[in-house]
């Protein structure tokens, strides 16, 4: 209501002023004069709008002056208003290249979203080119303080950035990936792909095809392949193998906030992260009791058979006390599988 009231003030006070005085000059320098005391970001609106309906092109330097009070007033919960603002000056120069883009990355800042994101896009994507001071509208002072103002919103300083590199902090933002990372993780999955695919055969000798099967299979080289550990990311939920979640902990680090994402535990630098997940990724690598059990089994030889029964199943005591303790039933596939090995091995040599 107040707002209101306001609006239809400065209405009837641009009305009197235009019957006491009809030049437009005189108008222009009593807006400024409001504009100097005006504090709110409405009121300065108001005035703005006032000018650009009575004076039109010739009150565009006075009403991009107030825009100008208007971006250097205290910050406060009014960023959809300096927004206007922003679209305001676009359109009070639209062939200014370089104060279109200025204006509609503070727009983008003060409320980032997909639209905003494309007109800006839209802009930088258009050929350069330089500011022709001989056809201004503004005084190339009143531009700079401009600009000056426009960038005071900015946290970063893009002026020697290519479209590439903004475009990266502007997704960010949006909590999009950019194309940097996106590719970094395709050529980390292709190069994780032709490590398994292409991992070389070490010791294998030619072997009758009847040794291959006592062995548990054709494939030797294939059985060699381990897969690689697996973390969850417990921010994005997304399933990561040990080589990618160091790379992968870039995209959730934000300002002085460094957090794990195996653990969610925060740190203060870079460089403590990093240690920190080495740690994850040489504990998940490590094998288990389980497996380094299985792996020192010892295989039975020539002699423990001359001492067993016919008929009775070579099996290590320790081996049968851990499966009697555990119930695992990966143990008891191996102790079958060692069995079933050595009647194999006892048929061909009875051949």
């Amino acid at each position: 209501q107040n707002l209101y009231c306001s609006w239809e003030l400065i209405q009837l006070w641009s009305k009197l002023q235009r019957k006491l005085d009809p030049s437009l000059v005189s108008l222009l320098e009593r807006c400024l004069q409001l504009g100097a005391i005006a504090k709110t970001v409405q009121h300065l609106l108001y005035l703005v709008r006032v000018i650009q309906t009575e004076a039109e092109d010739q009150g565009v330097p006075c009403s991009v002056e107030l825009c100008v009070k208007i971006l250097q007033l205290p910050k406060q919960d009014d960023s959809e208003l300096r927004t206007s603002v922003c679209k305001t000056v676009s359109c009070l120069l639209p062939n200014d290249l370089e104060v279109l883009r200025a204006c509609q990355l503070t727009e983008f800042l003060l409320g980032p979203s997909q639209e905003s994101f494309t007109c800006l896009e839209e802009l930088y994507l258009r050929p350069d080119h330089k500011y022709d001071q001989e056809n201004e509208v503004i005084p190339n002072s009143l531009r700079c303080e401009l600009l000056l103002a426009l960038k005071a919103y900015w946290p970063f300083d893009p002026e020697f950035w290519d479209w590439k590199t903004l475009k990266c902090h502007c997704k960010s933002l949006l909590g999009m990936k950019s194309e940097s990372e996106e590719e970094e993780e395709e050529m980390a999955e292709k190069q994780e792909k032709v490590k398994q695919e292409d991992v070389p055969v070490v010791g294998v000798k030619e072997e009758s095809e009847s040794q291959n099967r006592i062995n548990g299979g054709l494939n030797i080289g294939r059985q060699d392949i381990k897969p690689r550990p697996k973390f969850s990311c417990l921010i994005c939920k997304r399933s990561i193998t040990d080589i990618q979640i160091i790379h992968h902990s870039r995209r959730h680090i934000e300002d002085k906030y460094f957090p794990c994402p195996a653990c969610l535990e925060t740190f203060k630098g870079k460089k403590d992260l990093v240690i920190h997940m080495r740690k994850h990724i040489k504990k998940k690598g490590a094998p288990s009791k389980k497996a380094e059990m299985l792996k020192e089994v010892p295989k039975p030889t020539e002699e423990d058979d001359d001492d067993m029964e016919p008929g009775e199943i070579p099996v290590d005591p320790s081996l049968m006390m851990y499966y009697k303790s555990t119930r695992d039933p990966e143990v008891l596939n191996h102790i079958v599988q060692q069995a079933s090995t050595m009647k194999e091995k006892e048929a061909d040599d009875d051949e």
